[in-house]
């Protein structure tokens, strides 16, 4: 029995050669700019939450926060084989992805049934994380 299925997906977007971030993201998607060219940003946050067709998407974009992988997720095995990045000295981003389905009533559901629901979740969080990146990103990232 099902209560609920969700996919996580995390991206650290970190910019190279002194490029700026908005090279690599949409400008939506980026926290808000200073409002006064004397100020330079230090930690910025954009953070949103949708209804999908099959659920509900929370969507964080993390500007050079003090950790490159959410906190939550860095379990002892995690840390114990070194998977987490250290933090860059350039700018960066940590996109954060949480698309799930909360089922109203427990659901009994085959694997297989579970497994294209999870596909289904998985496609639309990409479509999201392909709409932040810019073209030149693409280009790069390919």
């Amino acid at each position: 029995w099902m209560t609920a299925l969700g996919i996580r997906y995390v991206n650290l977007i970190i910019a190279e050669n002194s490029r700026p971030l908005k090279d690599y993201l949409s400008n939506w998607a980026l926290p808000a700019e200073p409002p006064k060219p004397q100020l330079s940003t230090l930690e910025g946050a954009y953070v949103a939450r949708y209804k999908t067709g099959i659920g509900e998407l929370r969507l964080q974009s993390l500007r050079n926060p003090q950790f490159t992988l959410p906190p939550e997720l860095q379990s002892p095995l995690i840390v114990k084989n070194g998977w987490i990045w250290n933090r860059p000295s350039t700018d960066f981003a940590l996109i954060d992805i949480d698309h799930c389905t909360i089922f109203s009533q427990p659901a009994n559901m085959k694997t297989k049934d579970a497994i294209k629901h999870l596909k289904d979740l998985h496609g639309i969080s990409k479509e999201v994380f392909v709409s932040i990146g810019t073209e030149f990103a693409h280009k790069n990232w390919s």
